[in-house]
């Protein structure tokens, strides 16, 4: 096991909106889905999806062990030139926090930063410090948008949904201010350097401004 972060986040915090937060950051788009009409009333909805989002158990099927966990797979062209990233999300911590623990490398790190700023939450950027804390903040908004289920207006899911369409990814920028607090480098990303340039060209979600 190598040297991983460790991101905990409040624990109204529900998988499928962390997955999809994550998903934005490192550059996936978001994608209106559209169902119906319905057989009984002839309706239509909508909702917004990131593309490339998988979720699976993180137990093998033929295992008998539960292990509370699942993971989190991103396929698609993303901020550091990956086309593909997994990431373990865990259920189970202390007074019922989430936490993701990818490796400690400055990807991860902005994105780790992006997770906190959007949920609250806190962060150690190398699990092997003796620090405790190396970035924090807190809850700012309602993250349980199961409460849908009782909320007959779903302000709490709007909410939600106009906060994610207002994300913008993580730049380069913010991957090389993580190197300092990272115990890998993000090869990869000096490779996506040349795709930068056309990105910001044609989706403003990858520009600092």
């Amino acid at each position: 096991m190598g040297v991983t972060i460790q991101c905990s986040l409040p624990a109204d915090v529900n998988i499928e909106d962390g997955a999809e937060v994550i998903a934005i950051l490192a550059g996936l788009p978001l994608e209106t889905i559209t169902t119906g009409p319905t057989a009984f009333d002839n309706q239509t909805f909508s909702c917004e999806k990131v593309k490339g989002v998988r979720i699976e158990p993180g137990t093998p099927k033929d295992s008998n062990i539960f292990l509370p966990l699942a993971v989190i797979t991103l396929s698609g062209e993303m901020i550091d030139g990956s086309d593909i990233h997994h990431v373990y999300w865990h259920f189970e911590g202390l007074n019922g926090t989430k936490s993701i623990n990818p490796e400690s490398t400055p990807f991860w790190i902005a994105i780790c930063k992006g997770l906190v700023d959007f949920f609250g939450g806190e962060m150690i950027y190398r699990d092997y410090t003796t620090s405790l804390c190396d970035y924090k903040q807190p809850s700012r908004h309602s993250n349980q948008t199961e409460a849908r289920n009782i909320d007959v207006s779903n302000d709490l899911y709007e909410q939600m949904a106009e906060r994610k369409r207002n994300l913008k990814p993580i730049t380069i920028d913010d991957i090389r201010d993580a190197e300092q607090h990272a115990n890998y480098d993000s090869q990869v990303y000096r490779e996506a350097d040349y795709v930068r340039n056309w990105r910001v060209e044609t989706d403003p979600r990858y520009s600092n401004n």
